[in-house]
């Protein structure tokens, strides 16, 4: 299925192109609030890495054991269309404090064919671009698609002091996982244009 959405905010700009079967889609209320609570803890508790290039702090490769993979399997498969295999955990928090906040447009360049994008709480607002369209996400929702078709990034934003945005990234691979390595492009590269231009045009 190939998806063509006019971008919202200036309908002039090229259409949303997904070259995949996946189309992007958010959900919201994802979890109960226990289960927040519980991921809350989770997170605080995790051993966690400064990546101060791209201003945040990262906690890889987290216990599978406590989070609801029952329903995480089932958000996967109607998002998918087919089973996959959770192969990775990683918690983020983007925050001024770890550095300058950003994320140019890229492919993951691993092995997920799916990424659920949830965010897990945050005190301001900093939209996700999947190729070229935005989506807005509130705490206990999360966008998904697939991060080695589709390109993704964040606007740029200037975070005033005490603002942060925790997010968890659940990573999906098939069974045997595929390659997706070739896709780590450089920022500058030119299947990233249109999004760079449409990236820039926020600032």
């Amino acid at each position: 299925m190939r998806g063509d959405i006019k971008h919202p905010h200036n309908p002039s700009w090229p259409k949303v192109r997904y070259t995949n079967h996946m189309k992007p889609t958010k959900i919201s209320n994802i979890f109960s609030q226990e289960e927040l609570d519980n991921l809350l803890l989770t997170t605080e508790q995790s051993e966690k890495t400064i990546d101060d290039f791209l201003g945040r702090q990262r906690s890889l490769f987290l216990d599978s054991s406590k989070y609801p993979l029952d329903k995480l399997e089932s958000i996967s498969y109607q998002a998918y269309g087919s089973s996959l295999v959770l192969n990775d955990i990683t918690y983020v928090e983007y925050n001024g404090k770890f550095g300058t906040p950003m994320l140019p447009p890229h492919f993951d360049g691993d092995f997920s064919e799916l990424i659920i994008n949830f965010q897990l709480s945050t005190n301001t607002v900093w939209q996700i671009g999947v190729d070229l369209e935005l989506f807005t996400l509130e705490d206990n929702s999360a966008v998904l698609f697939h991060p080695n078709e589709t390109a993704h990034w964040r606007p740029h934003k200037t975070f005033n002091d005490g603002e942060y945005v925790k997010m968890i990234f659940f990573r999906y691979t098939a069974n045997p996982p595929k390659d997706y390595s070739h896709m780590r492009l450089s920022i500058d590269d030119p299947q990233f244009k249109d999004i760079n231009q449409l990236r820039d045009s926020f600032k």
